[in-house]
């Protein structure tokens, strides 16, 4: 134990983070990683980094989104809200930010992925392995909302078994790799 072998263990510790962020591990016959996690349909479910990286797309995407329809809806109004004041500001800051991120995430995850799942090789399926249905994708994006209470819904997935959010399991869905099987025994994640 001393400063050489716990910097050596950090190392592997950040190169493991690495490969599941930005490249798959080696694969056997059946084309699944050895030790994989899969969804019941027997796609490969996503880890937990590159779920992340898709999410900083995601709430980059939501976040531009948000703040043109505060011009379009409030004009001129100060675009920070004073929250000693409790009136009708707050509430409708809160409205239209609660609106924007429920339409995004129901109007991508009826079409199975979002810009930030599609850039990182992703895609969302029920357990049968096709894309939400209109209600699951409703119920997904709305039970998002509880998984963004300081984003604990969301880490969930980094030590669930299933890989899977507070949101995925109130709609019994999974968030799994979507690669060509030519990119199934490496290589980067595919182009949208």
């Amino acid at each position: 134990g001393g400063p050489a072998d716990r910097m050596e263990t950090k190392r592997r510790s950040a190169k493991r983070w690495a490969d599941g962020l930005v490249r798959p591990r080696a694969t056997g016959a059946s084309r699944v990683p050895a030790g994989e996690r899969l969804a019941p349909s027997g796609s490969a479910i996503a880890s937990f980094p590159r779920r992340a990286a898709g999410f900083v797309i995601d709430f980059l995407l939501i976040s531009t989104i948000y703040f043109v329809v505060i011009r379009l809806v409030l004009g001129d109004a100060p675009p920070v809200v004073d929250m000693t004041r409790l009136d009708g500001s707050i509430l409708r800051f809160v409205a239209i930010q609660t609106v924007v991120r429920v339409t995004y995430n129901w109007y991508w995850n009826r079409r199975g992925w979002s810009p930030g799942k599609r850039a990182w090789g992703l895609r969302v399926e029920g357990a049968d392995g096709a894309r939400p249905t209109l209600m699951r994708a409703l119920v997904r994006a709305l039970a998002g909302e509880v998984s963004t209470v300081f984003y604990l819904g969301y880490v969930w997935a980094s030590w669930d078994r299933q890989g899977q959010t507070w949101h995925d399991k109130a709609a019994a869905s999974w968030v799994v790799r979507d690669r060509p099987a030519e990119q199934a025994d490496g290589g980067a994640p595919p182009n949208p």
